[in-house]
Formats: C-alpha cells, sequence, structure tokens
C-alpha cells in the first residue's frame, strides 16, 4: 500500500469581509511508510487563533512523524496516549516561547493517521470526517458540540476544568452529536445511518475511528474537514463533502485543486463559503497500480 496526500485552506466571507485572517490550517504529508492528513480550526471568539490553529496542527505533524518511526512494529492504535502528550508539550512549548495566551490557541484538531498495517482518525473537537471507498461510495461524518462550545485541546492545560464547569459539570451528560451518512454513485441523496449523542466525558477524551488492514485495503480515500464545509451558501454540507471530494485528477495537488473549482463553482451561485474551510486527504495507492 501506498498514499499521496494533499490539503488546502480557504478564508470564508465572514472573516475576509471583517478584515480578520484565516483561521483555519490544513497538513498532509507522507514518508514512504505512514502518511497524515490534519486540519485544524482556530476558534472564532478567541485571541490569535490563526497562529493556534497552525501551531497545533505543526505540532500534530510533528508528533506523527516522531512516531512514524515505529509505526511498522507496533500496532497504530498503541500509541494513540503518546500523541496527544507530545502533541500537549509542543503546543504548551510554543506557547511559552511566542508568549500566547490560552486564547490564542484556542483550535480544533481532526487528524488521520495510516501506515500499510491500518491506522485511525482522531478527532478533537468538531468537524467532519468522510470516507471512499474504491466503488465510489462515501461514509461522511459530522461532530458538533451542543451551543458550538467544542473541546478545544488547549483546555487539557487545567485539565479540562473550566470546561467542563462550562458544560454543566455532568461528565455524563451528552454534549457532542454524532450523524453518520452514507452516499452512493447515483442515489438522489444521501442516507442517514445514524445520528447518536456522545457524552461529555468521551468528547473530552476525543473521537477515535479506527481503520483495520482489512478495510485500509478497500479505501480509495479518506478526508478530513473542518466545519466550514458545512456553513457554505447554498449547498448542504454532505452535497458539499461529496463535491469536495469528485478528484479529477488525482495526482500532485489533487485536494488544492478541486477545492479551488468547488469554490468557483459555488460562488457563482451565492456568496461561497461563509466560514473558512479546510481539508486534508489522503489516498491510498496499491502496488499494483504503481
Amino acid at each position: 500500500m501506498l498514499f499521496a496526500g494533499d490539503s488546502y485552506f480557504y478564508i470564508g466571507r465572514g472573516h475576509f469581509e471583517a478584515g480578520k485572517p484565516c483561521q483555519d490550517y490544513a497538513l498532509a504529508g507522507t514518508n514512504g511508510r505512514a502518511a497524515y492528513a490534519i486540519v485544524s480550526d482556530g476558534c472564532s471568539t478567541g485571541g490569535k487563533t490563526d497562529v493556534g490553529a497552525r501551531i497545533l496542527a505543526l505540532s500534530t505533524a510533528k508528533t506523527l512523524g516522531h512516531t512514524a518511526v515505529r509505526a511498522i512494529a507496533e500496532p497504530v492504535t498503541d500509541v494513540l496516549p503518546e500523541i496527544s502528550v507530545r502533541q500537549r508539550l509542543v503546543v504548551t512549548c510554543s506557547q511559552e516561547i511566542l508568549g500566547l495566551s490560552q486564547s490564542d490557541i484556542l483550535a480544533t484538531c481532526v487528524y488521520c493517521y495510516f501506515t500499510p498495517q491500518g491506522g485511525y482518525i482522531h478527532l478533537e473537537g468538531d468537524g467532519v470526517i468522510a470516507l471512499r471507498w474504491r466503488d465510489k461510495h462515501i461514509r461522511m461524518y459530522r461532530y458538533e458540540w451542543e451551543d458550538n462550545r467544542p473541546c478545544y485541546p488547549a483546555f487539557a492545560q487545567d485539565h479540562f476544568a473550566g470546561f467542563i464547569q462550562e458544560h454543566g459539570g455532568d461528565l455524563a451528560a451528552q454534549k457532542l452529536t454524532q450523524e453518520i451518512w452514507d452516499y452512493a454513485p447515483g442515489d438522489t441523496g444521501c442516507r442517514l445511518i445514524s445520528e447518536t449523542h456522545i457524552s461529555l466525558w468521551e468528547g473530552i477524551r476525543g473521537v477515535r475511528i479506527p481503520i483495520a488492514k482489512e478495510e485500509l485495503d478497500l479505501l480509495d480515500c479518506v478526508a478530513v474537514f473542518t466545519d466550514g464545509v458545512a456553513q457554505v451558501e447554498g449547498i448542504d454540507w454532505k452535497e458539499a463533502v461529496v463535491e469536495c471530494l469528485a478528484f479529477k485528477v488525482v495526482a500532485g495537488e489533487f485536494v488544492k485543486r478541486r477545492l479551488i473549482r468547488f469554490i468557483k463553482d459555488v460562488q457563482k451561485k451565492g456568496k461561497g463559503p461563509l466560514d473558512d474551510i479546510a481539508c486534508a486527504a489522503i489516498r491510498m495507492i496499491p502496488e499494483e497500480v504503481k
């Protein structure tokens, strides 16, 4: 199994017209043995969260690069606790060096990480995840926190005490909604598979979707999005995801080209993305089609 990765982020109309920077960021990379795709979304009401989103994404990439050294010998999911610790260590050190406050580093993080033996997707906060199989069937996951108050990794600095109190203090309370939808080519729409609610405690721990080797071998692409993909004027979020994955050419900057075309198309019908939008994706390439 070989991998190809690409990413793209774009400033939404709301931030552009207000003279604010893009607070979303995206990264993707491969090293021959492993691949990752990362998106981060800075809190609109925070401080310099455009900086925070980039620090969080870059620190996650740095952590995953360290983990890749052992990825072939160990099950990928075994290193999840280590990734979280290293991610927070790099963010904290960067915060201190740059003189940033906690409000500057309030950002979500959604990433996927794969080796030929399998991998996983990990969501910290909110966002959208999409898996596309080789038959072009797509499964989409959307995660939304109650009152649009997501759990940012930066809240770990006080062991999430303030965040827990802000959400009422009941760790068993259902605060995070998960929607799962399926799309198949030729369908007139998408089919709802399930809508469930996740407890405050589980949401703080982060949502993890493991991908076994057997499933990875059947996948064509895995993509992660910030929640801006659900805020494009005149188009349902599921349709937006399907359109963003409709790659015409899969070589080189395949995500960048597709999202630029998608944004141009939706702007012809309305205002386009109202919020910043970021996408990062990994394509799975069987050895026989190298």
